[in-house]
């Protein structure tokens, strides 16, 4: 018996095919959503509480200052990569990229002086829910010395 290579290899790309097909049926991508919803609901309710602490939290610091309120906004986009940062890095030491941050938000003509004052800002925040929840903040005891 001869073997086909080609033959071969369009039933195994067929075979792919309908594996990929049966993976999109809208009754299996129903009950996974149904079996994944509550924890995806307490997942973006966290993140919700958070953001909003941070976003508090920038606004109490550019307040100070006489920010514009268009120009907030901006420097809570920064709080909040700063959150995602620690989130997506929890126990690692970010200082650098906090630097390089810093740094891409200074270039787009950002206040630096006030980039550095909402960065400690955050980081205290981002601490206090640390503790809160019980985690370990050990990178921001012992990160930055911005933290007061």
């Amino acid at each position: 018996m001869k073997y086909d290579r080609e033959e071969s290899e369009r039933r195994r790309a067929e075979r792919r095919a309908a594996k990929y097909e049966k993976k999109f049926e809208p009754e299996r991508v129903a009950a996974l959503l149904a079996r994944k919803r509550a924890a995806m609901v307490q997942r973006y309710t966290d993140y919700a509480r958070v953001a909003g602490r941070i976003g508090r939290v920038v606004g109490d610091v550019t307040d100070a200052v006489g920010v514009s309120s268009i120009r907030r906004v901006w420097y809570r986009t920064f709080g909040l990569e700063i959150e995602k940062l620690h989130r997506q890095h929890p126990e690692r030491d970010i200082t650098d990229e906090l630097k390089v941050l810093r740094y891409k938000w200074a270039v787009r003509s950002f206040d630096p002086y006030l980039l550095d004052k909402v960065e400690a800002a955050v980081l205290a925040e981002l601490r206090l829910i640390d503790l809160e929840m019980g985690r370990s903040s050990s990178w921001l005891t012992n990160g930055p010395d911005r933290i007061q």
